[in-house]
């Protein structure tokens, strides 16, 4: 890909994006913890958003499975 046509905001690590969601989500009901919903918050792809949604609902409730 050419310099150019690549973005000059820097990706986000995952351990950056899962403090930027819990923070974001820190006031969200459980029903709202969606990868729609995340996905649209942070700005990401819906695979990050999908791995996001799984570690805060195993943070909230351990016994959650999916």
């Amino acid at each position: 890909m050419p310099e150019i046509a690549r973005s000059s905001v820097p990706r986000r690590t995952r351990e950056q994006l899962l403090a930027d969601a819990r923070q974001l989500a820190e006031s969200w009901p459980a029903e709202h913890l969606t990868g729609d919903r995340i996905r649209k918050a942070l700005r990401t792809s819906p695979v990050n958003a999908r791995w996001l949604r799984e570690t805060l609902r195993t943070e909230r409730d351990p016994q959650h499975t999916a």
